[in-house]
């Protein structure tokens, strides 16, 4: 199996915890060999996050959770595992708008009837903006103005309850075909 060379843009990686994913990574494909990574292999993924917890300190600083998050590994819960590990903290979300109005009603109709999944997520994703979660939960606009809460409905996972990263605009009107999602009295969620 070929692979390349380190590309160089490794020196480009962020300080902190994406440089030390990225590193275990590489630590693990050095140390296995390419034939012995087998992504279904739960040993894998168990090797990675116990070497990424003792690196970062994460499950020092919070073991109630590391411990649940890694039940959530070991049982392959990754609606679990979504809910718990967030490698950016206060990450966006995604958002369905009515960039064109068939694609949103057929968008929104399926998701609500058949629920989140990766095929609805790839067929949606031309017809999305990206919110910060910040601003979206403090009821904050970039600008530090209060804005009022924005009218989003959450979508619901196929399995059971509602995803916390994917959300339907309930106002299509709210929506301009030149200046993106535009609520009234606030000029800070321009999105295309």
């Amino acid at each position: 199996m070929f692979l390349p060379d380190e590309p160089d843009e490794e020196r480009l990686y962020p300080p902190g915890v994406y440089g030390q994913a990225a590193g275990i990574t590489a630590h693990l494909l050095k140390d296995r060999t390419p034939e012995r990574m087998d992504i279904d292999d739960p040993g894998l993924f168990e090797e990675y996050y116990r070497t990424f917890y003792d690196l970062t300190k994460i499950a020092s600083a919070d073991q109630g959770k590391a411990k649940t998050l890694a039940a959530a590994i070991r049982d392959q819960d990754f609606e679990k595992v979504a809910s718990l590990y967030r490698l950016i903290p206060n990450g966006g979300i995604n958002v369905l708008v009515p960039y064109d109005m068939a694609a949103y009603n057929r968008l929104a109709d399926e998701v609500r009837q058949r629920g989140l999944n990766a095929e609805w997520m790839r067929k949606a994703q031309p017809h999305t903006v990206s919110l910060r979660r910040s601003e979206v939960d403090s009821g904050h606009s970039r600008s530090g103005r209060t804005s009022r809460i924005l009218p989003l409905e959450p979508v619901p996972v196929a399995r059971r309850g509602v995803s916390d990263d994917w959300f339907v605009y309930c106002l299509p009107e709210h929506y301009d075909s030149v200046l993106g999602l535009n609520p009234p009295n606030t000029m800070d969620f321009f999105n295309a």
